[in-house]
């Protein structure tokens, strides 16, 4: 009979989601109360637990103003709502509907502070973990990793340190998600601005940078310079998967955008002198982030000869998505810069990226580097782009 109920609630919020935006206000409190009691009170049955999630996930998504969201989400909290979920997907750890829902409703609740801090107090980050291990490996649960990848995200859109001091300890599980499904294009763009944001974050863990506190282009905290987050990037693999990421969807802007802005961050220590890391160059060269960012160079002369100069989120037809065997999968990220602009940011990593003495990545520029720096001579002039020349 609860799950009939819970059915018909889901139902009528899913249906007021496309016509009205009255849902929410025919629901009073108590009402959440009561279907978040449910899910309390049958731990042990998923059905239950997958309805409710549904339910509540439904109500979230209604089209309404963000004081009524705002009331919404904080009616769910104060219900008890948090608590229930991240118990109800302990008890089904191995069922791929009770964790994508949960992870699902969880996402658009931590788009507020106060619940990304109950979502962190009540051992959110060890559920997500454990919701991305147990279901790593299986292609028909990918909607469990997307979820998860999205409620990280949401996590990092915050100031308070330690929220993203526990975010960090998700890498791993973000870096294997980007192994398992490298043709998940809005998972791959997600993970993509999450490495971004933690490379400037500090992770908490050392207290000796007092540089000062700052905010990088995308309004979040960042501790000193460049923050502590580079070791755990490069111990988790990071720079392995973005390289990979850069050759798989070179007609993703987003993907080389954030990948290129990253291994800026990683290579360059202090900026405003110019001063580099050259054991960070090297470990980049061994992984394959020269040659990756080569391409890009390359693939984005290709366009821009061909007369593709503007910002587009998913550029290059559909052909070329289904030949490398890409997910198009609609994304909430989107990027303004252009191919011009793209083409500064990777030939200017080029110019760090050759002032390490490892032969690796010398090698790599002479042998693939030299048609590409061909192109630009030719193409950069008409451009009169004093920044690539």
């Amino acid at each position: 009979e609860a799950v009939v109920a819970l059915g018909c609630i889901w139902y009528y919020c899913y249906q007021s989601s496309s016509t009205t935006s009255t849902a929410s206000s025919s629901i009073p409190y108590d009402g959440i109360q009561a279907v978040v009691e449910v899910s309390q009170r049958h731990q042990s049955l998923p059905d239950i637990q997958r309805v409710t999630y549904q339910s509540l996930t439904s109500l979230c998504c209604q089209q309404f103003n963000n004081i009524s969201n705002h009331k919404l989400k904080v009616s769910i909290l104060q219900a008890g709502g948090i608590d229930s979920i991240l118990c109800g997907m302990r008890n089904h750890p191995t069922s791929p509907h009770v964790q994508s829902s949960g992870l699902s409703l969880l996402s658009h609740l931590s788009t507020m502070d106060t619940c990304r801090l109950a979502i962190l107090s009540s051992g959110g980050i060890d559920v997500m973990i454990d919701a991305g291990r147990h279901h790593l490996h299986n292609q028909a649960s990918v909607a469990v990793m997307e979820n998860m990848v999205r409620l990280v995200h949401n996590m990092v859109c915050t100031s308070n340190r330690d929220t993203l001091s526990a975010v960090f300890h998700t890498l791993p599980s973000l870096v294997d998600g980007m192994v398992e499904h490298p043709n998940t294009l809005r998972l791959v763009e997600e993970c993509c601005v999450i490495f971004g944001v933690l490379a400037a974050a500090d992770d908490g863990d050392n207290d000796n940078n007092d540089g000062g506190n700052d905010k990088n282009n995308d309004g979040h905290n960042i501790k000193g310079t460049q923050g502590d987050g580079r070791d755990h990037l490069l111990q988790c693999g990071v720079v392995e998967v973005l390289s990979s990421a850069l050759l798989q969807h070179k007609h993703s802007l987003v993907v080389q955008e954030q990948a290129l802005k990253l291994f800026l961050k990683l290579a360059v220590v202090d900026e405003k002198n110019g001063h580099h890391d050259h054991q960070y160059l090297a470990a980049m060269a061994e992984t394959g982030a020269v040659f990756a960012v080569l391409n890009c160079i390359q693939t984005t002369l290709h366009m821009m000869l061909e007369g593709n100069h503007d910002s587009n989120n998913y550029d290059g037809s559909n052909a070329d998505h289904a030949a490398a065997g890409t997910n198009i999968t609609s994304s909430t990220i989107t990027t303004t810069i252009t191919r011009r602009e793209l083409l500064e940011l990777a030939t200017y990593l080029i110019s760090i990226l050759s002032q390490t003495v490892d032969y690796v990545s010398s090698s790599i520029i002479l042998d693939k580097g030299v048609d590409s720096f061909v192109k630009l001579l030719t193409l950069s002039p008409s451009y009169d782009n004093e920044e690539i020349n």
